[in-house]
């Protein structure tokens, strides 16, 4: 049996963005529920495992380690600074959904 990570990992990048998107949107409600920096840095937390686990299983995982351990630090900082995060936030949804918007309409 094919899991959903595995199904997820054939797509474009954005198509399973949009799937992950809306299968929380099916199982939460229509409203994003929590903090985005915190759940962000928690899942940034997970890949960094994922990665290591990788390794130990003899996988090469070129230099994502050291990509993912940068954006950890990315999400610390804004989070230090509340207004940036506020911002950067804002913004982040407005090109995300715009990438949705376009994704769908390519897949229409």
């Amino acid at each position: 049996m094919e899991s959903s990570a595995n199904k997820l990992i054939e797509m474009p990048v954005i198509r399973g963005c949009i799937e992950k998107w809306n299968a929380g949107r099916a199982a939460h409600g229509p409203e994003f529920q929590g903090n985005p920096l915190d759940e962000l840095y928690g899942e940034v937390l997970d890949a960094l495992n994922y990665c290591e686990q990788a390794e130990l299983e003899g996988i090469d995982m070129g230099g994502i380690w050291d990509d993912l351990l940068s954006i950890a630090r990315q999400v610390q900082e804004i989070w230090g600074n509340t207004s940036t995060a506020v911002e950067l936030t804002a913004k982040g949804h407005d090109a995300a959904q715009s990438l949705r918007a376009a994704e769908e309409e390519t897949l229409a």
